[in-house]
């Protein structure tokens, strides 16, 4: 068993799941900072914050209509989703604000499937409880980063002349895109191939004893 390559899996998914612990998090205390730099209402604010959250339920239920293509395309295409979903963020507008935070609960939504599919298809069945775990430590790794960042960004609502200037809000709303990048190159430099299942539904029988081999450290077989 090649537990490097297995744990190279682990990475992948947890990785690309950061994002998502984004999506339910980084809107926490930005969104009462804006509140009150923008006079935005309460529902407003509700309304921004649970279009996350939406975004995520549609994600997730959208996944197994583009999961056909690919494990790892539909991970690539849910991590330009949220690539793009920053742009919108930036801007100090209700819908601009909610579209942004659709995007990237849609993205999220999509990466918590397509990842469990990933790994599913392509660990040990008898190591696939230990793997699996990383989904759920990718979502809360996102949400404590979310928080870090928020907290030791934007000022207390105590100093209120710095709460209508600041603009460390986007900090917390671009990072994303950092997770996302990582995301795509630790697909392309670790995952290399689709799952070994998805390969060979699709008749990819080389692919998919090339990626036998790398869980299995069969040389031949990757060769």
């Amino acid at each position: 068993m090649n537990n490097s390559f297995l744990f190279g899996v682990f990475a992948v998914s947890a990785v690309t799941n950061l994002n998502c612990g984004f999506a339910l998090a980084s809107f926490n205390a930005s969104g009462i900072l804006l509140q009150m730099q923008q006079n935005w209402t309460e529902l407003q604010i509700t309304i921004t914050t649970s279009l996350g959250i939406f975004g995520l339920m549609l994600g997730a239920l959208f996944t197994d209509k583009i999961l056909p293509m690919g494990r790892l395309k539909t991970m690539h295409l849910a991590n330009l989703i949220m690539i793009v979903s920053i742009v919108p963020q930036m801007f100090l507008t209700i819908p601009s604000l909610c579209i942004g935070r659709f995007l990237l609960g849609f993205g999220s939504g999509v990466c918590i499937v397509a990842t469990s599919v990933f790994v599913a298809e392509m660990v040990p069945a008898d190591k696939v409880s230990i793997y699996g775990t990383s989904v759920n430590l990718g979502i809360c790794t996102g949400i404590l980063i979310s928080n870090v960042i928020q907290g030791e960004s934007l000022p207390p609502i105590t100093d209120m002349q710095a709460v209508l200037t600041t603009q460390w809000w986007r900090l917390g709303f671009g990072f994303p895109v950092v997770n996302s990048l990582l995301s795509l190159i630790l697909c392309v430099f670790i995952a290399r191939k689709d799952t070994i299942y998805f390969l060979m539904d699709e008749g990819d029988l080389t692919g998919a004893r090339y990626q036998f081999g790398r869980v299995y450290i069969f040389p031949n077989a990757a060769d």
